[in-house]
C-alpha cells in the first residue's frame, strides 16, 4: 500500500501546475511580454517620484496574475527591472532587494501554485 500511495501522490494533476507556471514565466521572458508589461506599469506609475520602484512592484502584480510562481516572476520580469533600475542609478542590491521583496506578491494573487493545492 505504500508504494501504491508513493505513486499516487506524485502524479496529481495539480502537481502539473508547477512547472507550467515556470514554463509561463519563461516564455513570457522569452517572447517579450515582460517588456511590455513593464513599459505598461511605467506608464501608470513612473512619474511619481520613486516612481520605478513602483513600476517594479505594479509589474510584479501583473506577472504574478500571469504566472502564479514567486520564482517565474523574478526570474521573468525581474531581470528587465533590475537593468531598468541600475540604468536610472538605483544601487544593484537595493533593486535586487525590492524585485526580491515584490515577486512574494504572487503567491497571494490567483492563479497561484499554492492556491492550486489547497482546492485539493
Amino acid at each position: 500500500m505504500l508504494p501504491q500511495r508513493m505513486y499516487a501522490s506524485t502524479t496529481g494533476f495539480v502537481l502539473l501546475a508547477v512547472p507550467f507556471f515556470i514554463l509561463a514565466g519563461n516564455l513570457m521572458n522569452t517572447g517579450g511580454v515582460t517588456n511590455r508589461i513593464f513599459g505598461f506599469a511605467r506608464g501608470l506609475v513612473g512619474h511619481i517620484p520613486g516612481g520605478l520602484g513602483q513600476v517594479c512592484i505594479v509589474g510584479e502584480c501583473i506577472v504574478s496574475g500571469i504566472s502564479g510562481s514567486a520564482i517565474a516572476d523574478a526570474a521573468g520580469i525581474g531581470q528587465v527591472m533590475h537593468k531598468a533600475m541600475v540604468d536610472s542609478g538605483y544601487k544593484p542590491k537595493i533593486s535586487a532587494a525590492l524585485i526580491a521583496a515584490a515577486s512574494t506578491i504572487g503567491p497571494i494573487i490567483p492563479p497561484s501554485i499554492p492556491l492550486s493545492f489547497t482546492g485539493h
